[in-house]
């Protein structure tokens, strides 16, 4: 970075920056103060209809138990709701947050899948 100052007064930055192999937006981000691996924007507060995590355990039990674990998440809904029993939605991203909890990823493959 401190080679494209250098030499930025001089030939200016964009051919400072393209004789060095890098980026102008990585200069001007570190050159701002946002270094790599931080966050330029803090991290959405959560929405107050989220569900608790109370909500999210029963949710992750009942998706990884024996009764629903081979059936889509709108079964999972439309059999409680028969029941007269409701539990936060399950819908892709219900499920993808209840992979996350359990797993401690969103993604899936044979190696997180219940068995």
């Amino acid at each position: 970075m401190k080679a494209v100052e250098t030499f930025g007064g001089d030939m200016g930055v964009k051919p400072a920056c393209e004789a060095l192999g890098l980026s102008r937006a990585t200069y001007y981000r570190n050159k701002a103060g946002a270094g790599a691996g931080e966050k330029s924007t803090p991290a959405a507060p959560t929405s107050s209809r989220a569900p608790s995590s109370e909500e999210r355990k029963e949710v992750v039990d009942l998706r990884h138990g024996e009764r629903f674990m081979d059936q889509a998440p709108h079964e999972i809904n439309a059999t409680l709701l028969d029941e007269g029993r409701y539990c936060a939605r399950f819908e892709p991203c219900t499920v993808s947050w209840s992979r996350k909890a359990s797993s401690g990823s969103g993604t899936t493959n044979s190696a997180t899948r219940p068995m």
